[in-house]
């Protein structure tokens, strides 16, 4: 909150303008911000209204396409045309009810988690609860459909208060009002005080003799007595009466039976209330009589929302049920010469496809786009710049990136809810990096860096909304995109559509929501131990976060090998085996990476284990067989600026050199990386084995340099 004053101890708050924001509700007042649209549709819905004939009424049109915003402008514009032509109280407004399910089903979760096979489509769909013929899937089903038309009666009641519905078989919440709050406690007051007086008659009357005989008389006290005791006789029996007349008032129309039994001596009868199916059933009478009693309350029009969001057979028999329920309410309406009660339907196009040949609905109003493919760039950039404009992020001109990426997924994004969402997530990420890095010097405007932090900001708003599932699963560690693309895990349209984001959504803008540099690095090394032929197929940066984390799974494998045998691409180390460390090494290496010290200088790392590390960094000769890869440790030892031509071993700060004939016999490949690690000037004594025939033979490090 923002305050204009300065108020006790409490630190003065800068006044701020208000970011802006998108709505995700719908709009109430179509005919101010889009006349053009919704005149038209406005004519055909009170043509419709007008017809007392016409009492079920489909809204139909995909998702995101603004139907609950025409319905309620129309609602508005309705009421007060409607209130105008009156001379009566305004009567309200309709009756909102959405039974939309917006949660997967099980069925759906699990294709969820299997998305790392089937992929996950950009695009918005409706929520599948899925079919089959399986008797506890038909129970599921069943008791599904239960709890539905239980919302239904609970958002019913709770738009109205127990006044509205006197004989209501629902207990409503006791409303606090003036009859609560005063005059039956002023009842039982005056009761309890008349009861009190009948029941101490005696001694209060005595009292009352003893203190006014001497100055009245002794008949006329009697006189008064008699008056008080008539007086407080009449007050119970008048307020008894009244009471037994509120009380059987206000609850025979609540009274419903549940179990009659009457037994004798060897006759035993009982009545019980049937069971019903579902709770439709059970209080059809219910809703009918809720429903009547308030339709002048709702302008006659109950709207249900979102049903489509639910599973097919389960919208279906919604329908065919509500279709019932106004039917048996307008039986009774009509009968009083009221206005019919309409029910208004809120579903998509593919409901229509199934209900097209039935007569469910009365009458059907289509709504067409206005956004699409064709018209979503234009209408998200105006979006896009007027928030940029509101919210001072710069100047009015979009950098050429942020243009080229609105230009290449704006196709994608044809719903206005789902615009929305992504300009309010890119103004808050935006704000949060504005204010964190701004500068006095700067006056809080884009620099080129910025332009690019915008690009990408904007980008992570896209992928957040447009992928949510796999965004979810970042933290966990097992996104398909983060922090490695796998394009196998998303089908061809998914594919398609993160090769524009790809670019702009490095690991770095996990930054932005929240990431720490450990926990990417531990993301990386996750996604590398799962996934390394990926993970080092689709990475050739030089810097970030990758790097470290290919180092420390280098240093963590490696000092953990055996030293007690010489090493093989098969031998696996606590997670990684020996092939998967030779990728690694190899990778870097043929990247240019310079940080070599945890290989050759870690006190931690046996000499004999890094050098039977290399000797497995190998290729082929003509025959077949494996020999040394000279180009791989040529390139590895001008990384780390060895000097072949020196008096230095690039092992000798590795643990337990001088010492490395101590252990076992060397392998011509191990002995030639040993050699090749050591300059042409080495005088030291370092001694080593080979097995030579039965015997190990035993060879200076010196004397191999002279004679090679």
């Amino acid at each position: 909150m923002f305050f204009s004053k300065k108020r006790n101890n409490t630190p003065e708050i800068n006044k701020q303008k208000l970011p802006k924001i998108f709505s995700l509700v719908p709009k109430q007042d179509l005919w101010s911000t889009n006349p053009s649209d919704f005149a038209e549709y406005e004519k055909f819905l009170c043509a419709a209204f007008s017809k007392p004939d016409i009492r079920n009424i489909l809204i139909a049109g995909k998702f995101g396409i603004g139907k609950s915003s025409i319905i309620r402008s129309f609602e508005n514009h309705w009421c007060e045309t409607k209130k105008g032509k009156s001379n009566k109280k305004s009567l309200g407004h309709f009756l909102y009810i959405s039974l939309g399910d917006y949660v997967d089903s099980p069925n759906n979760k699990n294709q969820s988690s299997s998305a790392g096979n089937s992929g996950e489509s950009p695009q918005k769909g409706s929520v599948s609860l899925g079919s089959t013929t399986d008797d506890k899937q038909i129970s599921d089903d069943k008791s599904e459909r239960n709890v539905l038309e239980r919302r239904l009666l609970l958002q019913i009641y709770a738009r109205f208060h127990h006044a509205d519905l006197p004989a209501s078989g629902f207990k409503l919440i006791q409303e606090h009002d003036i009859k609560t709050k005063l005059v039956i406690p002023l009842f039982c007051a005056i009761m309890t005080c008349s009861i009190l007086l009948l029941v101490l008659h005696a001694p209060i009357g005595h009292l009352v003799s003893t203190i006014f005989s001497d100055l009245w008389g002794a008949e006329e006290v009697s006189d008064l007595k008699s008056c008080v005791h008539l007086g407080l006789y009449i007050l119970v029996i008048a307020f008894s009466s009244l009471a037994t007349f509120v009380v059987v008032k206000d609850q025979i129309p609540k009274f419903q039976a549940k179990s009659l039994t009457l037994k004798a001596d060897s006759l035993e009868a009982q009545y019980e209330s049937a069971a019903c199916e579902s709770y439709l059933d059970q209080h059809t009478t219910e809703l009918i009589y809720c429903l009547e009693q308030v339709a002048s309350k709702i302008r006659y029009t109950v709207v249900f929302e979102d049903l489509d969001r639910l599973d097919l057979n389960t919208c279906l028999e919604i329908f065919t049920r509500l279709r019932e329920i106004n039917y048996l309410v307008n039986s009774r309406v009509i009968q009083k010469k009221k206005e019919p009660l309409r029910f208004v339907y809120i579903a998509n196009d593919s409901t229509i496809a199934q209900l097209k040949n039935s007569k469910f609905f009365d009458y059907i109003l289509p709504i067409y786009p206005r956004i699409n493919q064709k018209t979503a760039e234009k209408i998200f950039d105006d979006n896009f710049q007027e928030m940029r404009r509101d919210n001072g992020n710069g100047s009015d001109a979009i950098g050429e990136k942020c243009s080229t990426l609105i230009h290449d997924i704006a196709r994608y994004l044809p719903d206005y809810r789902l615009q929305h969402t992504v300009l309010n997530d890119y103004s808050l990420l935006f704000q949060i990096y504005k204010t964190s890095n701004a500068t006095e010097t700067e006056n809080n405007m884009l620099n080129t860096a910025d332009e690019n932090v915008e690009t990408s900001i904007l980008a992570l708003a896209i992928y957040k909304n447009c992928f949510p599932g796999d965004f979810a699963r970042i933290w966990e560690g097992k996104s398909n995109f983060f922090p490695n693309y796998k394009s196998s895990a998303f089908d061809q349209a998914a594919r398609e559509f993160l090769s524009y984001l790809q670019p702009f959504l490095t690991p770095q803008v996990l930054y932005y929501i929240g990431f720490k540099r450990e926990n990417i690095i531990e993301l990386w090394e996750n996604r590398i131990k799962n996934d390394l032929d990926g993970a080092l197929g689709n990475n050739d940066s030089l810097d970030g976060e990758f790097w470290v984390a290919l180092k420390n799974l280098c240093d963590m494998t490696i000092s953990n090998l055996p030293k007690e045998k010489q090493l093989s691409k098969d031998i696996k180390g606590k997670e990684m085996s020996v092939g998967d460390l030779v990728k690694m090494i190899k990778h870097m290496v043929n990247n240019g990476y310079k940080n070599w010290d945890w290989l050759f200088k870690n006190e931690k790392v046996p000499a004999i284990i890094a050098i039977s590390t290399l000797a497995c960094i190998t290729c082929t000769n003509d025959k077949g067989e494996p020999k040394l890869d000279e180009s791989c440790l040529n390139a590895l030892f001008e990384l780390v600026k060895f000097d072949p031509e020196g008096n230095q071993s690039i092992f000798e700060n590795c643990k337990n050199f001088e010492g490395i004939g101590h252990g076992r016999c060397l392998s011509e490949l191990e002995v030639q990386v040993l050699v090749y690690g050591t300059g042409k000037q080495y005088s030291g004594n370092c001694i080593f084995y080979v097995s030579e025939g039965k015997a190990p033979r035993k060879k200076w490090l010196r004397n191999c340099l002279k004679t090679s």
